[in-house]
C-alpha cells in the first residue's frame, strides 16, 4: 500500500499537469533502484 506521503506526492504532480499514476510512479522509482519512503520529498 503507498504511503500517504507519496500518495500526496502524486497527487501534487497531477494537479501540476503531470499524468502518472501511484502504480507507475512505484515501477519508476524501482527500475532506478531508488525508494520515495527513504528519499522523500523532499529529499530526507
Amino acid at each position: 500500500m503507498p504511503s500517504r506521503q507519496k500518495k500526496d506526492f502524486v497527487a501534487m504532480a497531477v494537479a501540476e499537469g503531470y499524468d502518472f499514476s501511484i502504480e507507475e510512479f512505484g515501477a519508476v522509482m524501482n527500475e532506478s533502484g531508488d525508494s520515495f519512503d527513504l528519499i522523500g520529498n523532499p529529499a530526507k
